[in-house]
């Protein structure tokens, strides 16, 4: 009877684990390769888009044999996080190179930075007066699309006016501050601030003990002078964009042991298990985040009206809010920032 017992625990062990491999396998060949299949099926139908299937680190090798002076996006939080203790923290990216963003729609994304590392014809910085003055994160630099298909361009285009984009990918409102403060021009007449529910309060998280931030919230007239110091800023973005190369040469090294790594931990099973039995809560942040937000838009508000400028609070809603209207996770959100707001 013992014997039974153990050869029928062993069958339905061997039974359940052959069952989660053949559904990580299902998932991974699949699953994965329908969906992109559809994506490219789509996008060659809608916008004759060949889809462009290499990552990243290949497209920027095989781009920079005909681009010499491409470099990738370097972006501000890299360096609030990496790079805690330099005298210099970056604002911005590396100024006058084409610069790889990413692919979304089937091709990779790259704009002509500025002066200043934005994503803006160089040509807005010598005009006299500036109508619009943007801040964000990925939204607003136009992550994974062309000019003129970015925020700055198309207002450009709409309003026949002066645009300057300083909006930037992983931005939240601590670092937000801080650009506007080193990089708003006199003669501006309207600020406009983008806030994305969908990870800026996140980011603010993720910044919220800065030094280096701080300082433009609680310091009367704090500056690094960063118009000043664009040679120090190319040169700390470069070593971020070295380290960039170097990790994902080793990661191409390492990638099929890594993805026999993750087929043995069955990951894509793990995420389907999750997903399933995970319930939605409320967005687990810390009240003091919504304070300090609150804080940095009375601040950026007031030092825009100082500036003369108008200023302008544009909220963003995440996919998420409209792909389940029963749940409540972004309305709490919404509701305190409009309390904020108010």
């Amino acid at each position: 009877m013992l014997n039974k017992i153990k050869i029928y625990t062993l069958v339905i062990f061997l039974s359940l684990i052959f069952s989660f491999y053949f559904f990580e396998i299902y998932q991974t060949f699949y699953i994965g390769e329908n969906n992109l299949k559809e994506k490219i099926k789509i996008l060659k139908k809608k916008e004759n888009i060949n889809y462009d299937l290499r990552t990243k680190f290949e497209a920027y090798k095989d781009l920079k044999k005909k681009i010499p002076n491409l470099v990738t996006l370097t972006v501000p939080k890299t360096h609030v996080l990496l790079n805690a203790h330099n005298e210099l923290l970056p604002l911005s990216g590396i100024s006058k190179r084409v610069t790889l963003v990413c692919n979304e729609n089937g091709y990779f994304s790259k704009f002509e930075s500025d002066r200043f590392g934005f994503n803006n014809p160089d040509y807005e910085w010598d005009k006299e007066k500036i109508e619009f003055l943007l801040l964000g994160d990925s939204f607003t630099i136009g992550e994974c699309v062309n000019r003129p298909h970015d925020f700055g361009s198309l207002l450009r285009k709409l309003s026949k006016k002066s645009v300057l984009n300083l909006g930037y990918s992983s931005n939240g409102p601590l670092i937000e501050l801080a650009i506007l403060k080193e990089y708003l021009i006199k003669d501006t007449t309207n600020v406009i601030w983008f806030f994305y529910e969908g990870n800026d309060l996140q980011d603010l998280s993720d910044t919220y003990d800065s030094e280096h931030l701080n300082k433009y919230l609680y310091e009367n007239d704090y500056k690094q002078f960063l118009t000043l110091k664009q040679m120090q800023i190319d040169e700390l973005n470069f070593q971020v964009l070295k380290e960039f190369i170097n990790y994902f040469e080793d990661r191409q090294k390492k990638s099929k042991r890594n993805n026999f790594l993750r087929f043995l931990r069955l990951d894509k099973t793990k995420k389907v298990i999750k997903d399933i039995f995970s319930e939605e809560r409320p967005i687990q942040i810390n009240d003091k985040v919504f304070l300090k937000l609150k804080e940095i838009i009375k601040e950026a508000e007031n030092f825009s009206k100082k500036n003369g400028s108008n200023f302008y609070f544009v909220y963003l809603p995440s996919f998420q809010s409209f792909e389940n209207e029963t749940s409540n996770f972004h309305k709490i959100q919404k509701d305190k920032i409009v309390s904020i707001l108010d």
